[in-house]
């Protein structure tokens, strides 16, 4: 259909290239030309237009927006990010459609959602697999009974230390609105029964496409409620001290455009947001940006750059804990109902892509005169620092506590437990002595 289209158009503009009764097919080709990442040709048909005139606010508006988006493409198409994307083993790959992968912290686990036939209505599944001994991911396994069901489970988050999800229902669960979000958390390999976040976060509307902070405790999501700047805004929850979800907040103009923001990802570091958009220069469709937090701000968006975004849609992206690693899914569109889509991984340059990288501590805590595995609330203090980075526990059955620091930092790690004497470690965060720091801590009764 789009080359039918295209032929006629073109051949309106060589049988009568100045006539002014048809200007407005420039119009349609420069759109056409923009969406093919023809941006060259694109550009041509738009000068054409405006030589001839234009007469109608609205396509005029359209004009100087494509124009920027024109001058933005040509311009940084030339500065190409030095990347390698790559299929993911085919052992990951093996269902008709896969997207939205997220990582644990250690990269030893993901999450991703499937859809088992090709169609919007097939059911969707979400699920796990993890690095084996020698770090081959094994086979994708249904994450839970209590998590999948006969109904569609989709987009979800994981807190840094894997043992809290949350995940996207659309129906067969008691909802608020027509999508919502459910969270369930993980005591050593079971996941307890999801439960709605209820009214501060869900409203009648849609919500979908979470991310968590690496402590689990700040929740940014989509939803198209009132009270955004465009039908898909980003929004964001935190946790008070009661545990309990604050009522959601839009994250602002800094972030939102009366465009649809969409797929937002917190990297672990807590400062670096990616996220999808249409509303800033980009090279067509939805281009994945990042803004940096600068004490309670949002800095203005960068888009990330050729051939990472391209004139097709780039609509999620992961980095990993180092920012090393970005993970994303390909979906490929065909004229059929059939379309494809794959899970992808690159390795970002050198320079990499974060202003502040992350490290991961880890370790066991234990009953020190039975070796016993201790469920202990930890808090995490940087240096001179009265009010805590994070607040977690460790797991009740292995003892097992997880938890993300970033460069150059110290920090003190406060760790007590009912019936045993409380005990604090310091230490200096230095990311030149690998990618985790590993200590079991033993808790005197």
């Amino acid at each position: 259909e789009l080359k039918a289209q295209q032929y006629h158009l073109e051949q309106v503009v060589r049988i009568a290239p100045d006539t002014k009764k048809y200007k407005n097919v420039y119009y349609s080709l420069g759109k056409l030309y923009f969406n093919k990442g023809e941006y060259t040709h694109s550009k041509a048909m738009l000068s054409k237009l405006e030589q001839l005139g234009v007469d109608n606010v609205r396509i005029q508006s359209d004009v100087d927006q494509l124009t920027k988006n024109l001058d933005f493409a040509i311009e940084n198409i030339k500065n190409k990010i030095d990347i390698d994307p790559r299929p993911m083993p085919q052992i990951l790959n093996s269902f008709p459609l896969q997207y939205f992968p997220v990582l644990t912290a250690d990269e030893k686990t993901i999450i991703y959602t499937v859809r088992l036939g090709v169609r919007f209505h097939d059911d969707e599944n979400i699920v796990v697999s993890t690095r084996d001994e020698n770090g081959n991911w094994t086979k994708p396994l249904s994450i839970s009974p209590n998590i999948n069901s006969q109904f569609n489970e989709g987009t979800c988050a994981i807190s840094a230390d894997g043992r809290t999800l949350i995940f996207t229902t659309c129906e067969g669960r008691k909802s608020l609105g027509v999508c919502d979000l459910y969270i369930t958390t993980k005591t050593g390999d079971e996941w307890s029964v999801p439960k709605n976040l209820g009214r501060n976060v869900n409203s009648r509307s849609w919500e979908s496409q979470p991310t968590l902070s690496a402590d689990g405790r700040k929740l940014f999501f989509v939803s198209d409620r009132g009270g955004g700047f465009g039908m898909r805004d980003i929004w964001m929850s935190e946790k008070d001290e009661q545990n309990l979800w604050k009522k959601a907040v839009n994250l602002g103009n800094g972030i939102n455009t009366k465009e649809d923001e969409v797929s937002p990802f917190i990297h672990v570091n807590g400062t670096s947001l990616f996220f999808a958009s249409k509303g800033y220069p980009g090279f067509g469709g939805f281009d994945i940006y990042k803004s940096e937090l600068k004490d309670t701000i949002w800095l203005e968006p960068q888009n990330l750059g050729y051939p990472l975004n391209t004139h097709e849609d780039q609509v999620s992206l992961f980095v990993s804990t180092n920012g090393k690693n970005g993970y994303y899914s390909f979906e490929r569109k065909w004229q059929t109902e059939e379309n494809q889509s794959f899970l992808y991984t690159f390795e970002f340059p050198l320079k990499g892509i974060l202003e502040h990288r992350s490290i991961y501590l880890t370790g066991n805590i234990y009953d020190e005169e039975t070796n016993e595995p201790v469920e202990a609330t930890i808090e995490l203090y940087a240096l001179g620092s009265e009010k805590p980075i994070s607040i977690f526990t460790s797991d009740p059955v292995s003892g097992k506590y997880f938890t993300v620091l970033n460069e150059g930092s110290e920090i003190t790690l406060y760790v007590e437990s009912k019936g045993y004497l409380f005990q604090s470690q310091s230490f200096a965060v230095d990311l030149d002595s690998g990618s985790s720091i590993s200590r079991d801590i033993y808790l005197r009764p």
